[in-house]
């Protein structure tokens, strides 16, 4: 369960409503109106999270455990699919490996189908300089379109419907949407503007490292965007927040480095600590 509130303002006014909402919230049992058996997830990490799940075999068991408990959305699509997953070993609770199967070389060929199937220029809007945008259907919500929703569980889960949130992403960097930077060397995202967005609207470009976690560093920053007001212009002049000049508009660039290598004074509002290899996530609304 993920919630967030928005910041419109970050001003300390609206933090001390923000954190009056959360020490106001709680959490409570309650009973089921419907009673029924889950599985005991016996494959999970010794401290209770997902982080061991990090073999085929492994993932295929646990799925095989949730398979009864998280059918198709598409209730008519309930048969073919547990008739895959029965052909595939998945059945009545376990994994039940095909005989002769190597498990790594099907890894390899159900990916390589994933990314083509994301690949597929049916599936993406082009919106100029190599920048994308997936189908509605390949987002948020995803009835059938099976291959797009393991691609949004590996690379960038809990996406939003379109209608909730844009994302944007750059073409051609692989099937996990993973950077690699060489030692001592940085990436420059450069921006011609600033984003357009609805009146209540957010921007954001948030780095993951190399575990998909966000990456510690000593400036606490994780991501960019318009609620950022210290990170400035090509030009100088910062580009969002009270010493801004609202009607002011044109390029800057955001920069993307290792949270063990400082930049320059003059780098530091525009920059997002990160690991040598990372990913990124881009939000507009």
């Amino acid at each position: 369960m993920l919630i967030r509130y928005i910041l419109l303002q970050n001003s300390t006014s609206e933090l001390n409503t923000v954190h009056a909402y959360q020490n106001a919230s709680s959490l409570t049992n309650t009973t089921r109106a419907t009673s029924y058996l889950t599985p005991e997830l016996t494959s999970l990490a010794p401290n209770g999270t997902f982080s061991g799940i990090n073999t085929p075999a492994k993932l295929l068991n646990l799925s095989a455990t949730l398979a009864a408990y998280n059918q198709p959305e598409n209730y008519t699509d309930r048969y073919r699919v547990t008739s895959y997953l029965a052909l595939a070993g998945l059945y009545n609770g376990r994994y039940h490996a095909p005989n002769g199967l190597n498990l790594t070389q099907a890894a390899v060929i159900a990916n390589a189908s994933i990314s083509a199937d994301i690949a597929d220029p049916a599936h993406i809007r082009p919106q100029g300089n190599n920048w994308q945008l997936s189908v509605p259907q390949y987002q948020g919500n995803y009835g059938t379109n099976y291959a797009a929703r393991a691609y949004i569980a590996i690379a960038g889960y809990q996406a939003q419907t379109v209608k909730q949130t844009l994302y944007p992403g750059y073409g051609n960097i692989g099937f996990t949407s993973i950077v690699n930077l060489q030692p001592n060397t940085s990436l420059l995202v450069t921006f011609s503007g600033k984003p357009k967005l609805k009146k209540t609207g957010f921007w954001s470009w948030t780095v993951y490292g190399d575990n998909q976690y966000l990456v510690p560093n000593s400036l606490n920053r994780f991501e960019i965007g318009d609620r950022s007001y210290n990170f400035t212009y090509q030009s100088s002049g910062t580009v969002y927040g009270p010493q801004a000049n609202s009607s002011r508009d044109g390029p800057f660039q955001i920069l993307v480095q290792n949270a063990n290598i400082t930049p320059p004074a003059n780098w530091t509002g525009n920059w997002i600590p990160s690991t040598d290899s990372f990913s990124y996530i881009g939000k507009s609304l």
